[in-house]
């Protein structure tokens, strides 16, 4: 909707301004910066916000755009989600030194014990990846040859054959 008038000096607009001489601009309005184009806008990611994100932040669930109003509440829920885990990570180490200390463990024996376990860790994946390999080699049918030449289960067939066959017989005779 095109205005005619400024509604701060009221002076005389053009069909399509957004600005007027007195610094009025209209809401919305594209910027003008010495010929530069006009920066698209970023919505924040607050609902609801119509601010444009200024700042970029990393959190938990990836990246947020966030305008310079909900900065201040989002850097606060970082830093205490830093502190807390940093808090926990010391807490952890402290416990695991003061178990090396009560026990008599050399750092040595620690480097040691984590070699082994990646060794192990190392064979077990290697196992299950030929594992894995074993059954993508795998000829399909493989399995149903093997059940069907088993007595048990032949017998079973040939009993549910016969079984069908007079089923079809009682049917065809009434």
């Amino acid at each position: 909707m095109p205005l005619n008038n400024c509604p701060e000096c009221s002076g005389k607009l053009g069909n399509k301004a957004t600005r007027c001489r007195c610094g009025w601009t209209q809401p919305g309005a594209p910027r003008e910066v010495s010929g530069a184009p006009a920066r698209p806008l970023i919505p924040c990611c607050f609902q609801n916000c119509l601010e444009g994100a200024l700042v970029r932040v990393w959190t938990k669930t990836g990246w947020a755009n966030v305008c310079v109003t909900h900065y201040p509440k989002i850097e606060t829920v970082l830093r205490k989600v830093d502190s807390w885990q940093t808090l926990e990570v010391r807490k952890a180490y402290e416990a695991s030194a003061d178990y090396r200390r009560r026990h008599g463990v050399t750092p040595a024996e620690v480097a040691e014990r984590e070699a082994e376990t990646r060794k192990r860790v190392d064979l077990e994946l290697a196992a299950l990846r030929e594992k894995n390999r074993q059954q993508q080699e795998r000829v399909p049918g493989e399995d149903d040859e093997a059940i069907e030449t088993d007595p048990l289960v032949l017998e079973a067939n040939a009993m549910i054959a016969e079984a069908e066959r007079s089923l079809r017989e009682d049917g065809a005779s009434r």
